[in-house]
């Protein structure tokens, strides 16, 4: 398995808080493979290393953040449920705005031979 088939995209996210300090985020966008592989601790879910050996270490080799104790926490914390990765709503809709005004009603009555 590549790394490619964990992660649709890493979407990098700057913020601003009350305050008005920037912040900058990251949003993975993990596939069913990579949710699994977070869950079992194979792939760390704050800097993405992967595969991590063995599952579950006591610390990333990379970024050092506590998997053991502190993966399933993160992951139950941060995680958003599934998300549509299609065209945004918007896009739907116009698309079938389209459909709707280039649908033209059959004339006539089918013969046989005659094109669907």
């Amino acid at each position: 398995m590549k790394y490619g088939d964990l992660v649709y995209a890493v979407e990098d996210i700057g913020a601003v808080d009350e305050r008005g300090n920037a912040h900058r985020t990251r949003n993975w966008l993990l596939t069913d493979q990579g949710m699994e592989a977070a869950e079992q601790g194979y792939l760390c879910v704050n800097c993405g290393e992967w595969p991590l050996s063995p599952s579950n270490p006591a610390v990333c080799p990379v970024c050092k953040f506590p998997v053991a104790d502190e993966q399933t926490l993160l992951l139950n914390r941060e995680h958003l449920g599934e998300r549509d990765l299609g065209p945004s709503p918007a896009m739907r809709a116009l698309e079938e705005e389209r459909e709707r005004e280039n649908w033209q009603a059959a004339t006539g009555v089918w013969l046989p031979g005659d094109p669907l």
